[in-house]
């Protein structure tokens, strides 16, 4: 009895972290980018950083001094679009969230009188409190973490 109450137990709590994952086919990456460039061409700040993971501190200031530019400099163009597939990442920077995807992303922009500008960053996104996906920064940006070519990450030593 003992034994089939403490399978139930790591089965429920297993079930319980799956759902939390973000899988590389999840719709909720694409809808993150939809609610992302609505915001931003729409100069709505709060809307943007409810769209951003502010776990890692560089990225959260960055995104947030951006962000307050908007009212300033709304750009008449906005794209967000996937360069690549989402994929699982292979390690997690904390064990305890094991539910990031990665895929290379391309920021296409165009301020009025000026010329389209783009950059592509490899974006990591996780699951957000509340269920939803956040953009969580750059796959490189994780504390303690270096890139290796392939993506893996690997503890700095």
């Amino acid at each position: 009895m003992h034994r089939s109450l403490c399978s139930l137990a790591l089965l429920l709590a297993s079930s319980a972290t799956l759902a939390a994952q973000v899988t590389p086919d999840d719709d909720g990456v694409n809808g993150l980018l939809d609610r992302m460039e609505a915001a931003v061409l729409a100069s709505d700040t709060e809307a943007y950083l409810a769209c951003i993971d502010t776990t890692v501190a560089e990225w959260a200031t960055e995104q947030t001094n951006w962000a307050a530019d908007l009212a300033d400099h709304t750009p008449e163009m906005f794209e967000l679009t996937l360069q690549s597939e989402p994929v699982a990442t292979r390690e997690s920077a904390d064990a305890a969230d094991p539910s990031a995807v990665e895929a290379d992303l391309r920021f296409a922009w165009k301020l009025p009188d000026a010329r389209e500008r783009s950059i592509e960053i490899p974006a990591r996104f996780t699951r957000a409190d509340g269920g939803g996906v956040a953009l969580r920064g750059r796959s490189v940006d994780e504390p303690g973490l270096r890139r290796r070519p392939d993506h893996r990450a690997v503890p700095l030593r």
